[in-house]
């Protein structure tokens, strides 16, 4: 069975605090401001401010939950789509907020470390990172990182074995990026890179750089195959207006108490 976490990070997160405080700080402005269009210029530079700055948790949306690799995104997306519809309305839903950025989580045991190593998809990877040798799109494609290809002596065309499964075949080896721009979303730390952002080093093989695959490795995974879903919703900064302040406040908070999201979170 699926189950949406109850983690729904992000603006949700903040929605007690952070998205409390701009709303403080819009008023603050008014009493402040000597005339109309300087007050709404003042508030919208506030606004942009709040909701711009920080990290991208900060600036969006993410929602994680576990279910088979074959629809557990699928299943995510039409229930979250729908409440934040609902939440927030139709329209400023899809206004306010970005596409989601897809993103399929496994882990397996490397034969080489004899530790776990994440075998990842995320939409749209290869876009950000620096790859020598090719982006993986077949099936049973991975690329893996620089630290790992010197430890370990790999190069494109090698054939990787982890379990849960079939070989893997090198068909690039990528650069470890700067991670915190919006499309990591946070992610990279503490999932992706562990060597680099962690804390560890290569003497600990047990934390092993991100495995990064193709959909359609995961779209042949068995069917009963488990992994985690993420979908990251990034907040589109420029289209949010003062009036959407009050929108977002209560939306956030209903998305986060919805009675149909905890319900399939707990399986009821």
């Amino acid at each position: 069975m699926n189950r949406l976490p109850g983690v729904l990070r992000g603006l949700a997160h903040r929605r007690a605090a952070a998205l409390l405080i701009l709303a403080v700080a819009l008023i603050a402005t008014a009493t402040a401001a000597t005339g109309p269009l300087y007050y709404a210029a003042a508030k919208i530079s506030i606004m942009r401010d709040g909701t711009g700055g920080g990290g991208p948790l900060n600036r969006g949306l993410e929602a994680t939950g576990t279910g088979t690799l074959q629809d557990v995104l699928a299943t995510m997306q039409s229930q979250v789509d729908s409440q934040l519809s609902a939440a927030l309305g139709p329209g400023p839903a899809r206004r306010l907020f970005a596409a989601p950025i897809r993103d399929l989580e496994t882990q397996g045991t490397w034969s080489l470390s004899q530790g776990p190593v994440p075998v990842d998809w995320r939409a749209g990877v290869c876009g950000h990172l620096q790859i020598a040798g090719q982006c993986p799109h077949g099936a049973g494609q991975v690329i893996i990182s620089r630290p790992e290809a010197v430890l370990y002596s790999l190069h494109p065309g090698e054939r990787l074995h982890v379990t849960g499964w079939p070989p893997l075949t090198v068909t690039g080896i990528y650069r470890i990026p700067a991670v915190f721009g919006d499309y990591w979303f946070g992610r990279a730390q503490s999932t992706y890179f562990q060597r680099q952002y962690g804390g560890t080093s290569l003497s600990q093989p047990e934390v092993a750089d991100a495995l990064f695959t193709s959909l359609a490795t995961m779209q042949a995974a068995p069917a009963a195959a488990q992994g985690t879903g993420v979908l990251s919703y990034p907040l589109r900064v420029r289209s949010v207006t003062t009036a959407d302040v009050p929108v977002l406040q209560t939306g956030i908070n209903a998305l986060v108490n919805s009675v149909v999201l905890q319900s399939w979170y707990t399986g009821r």
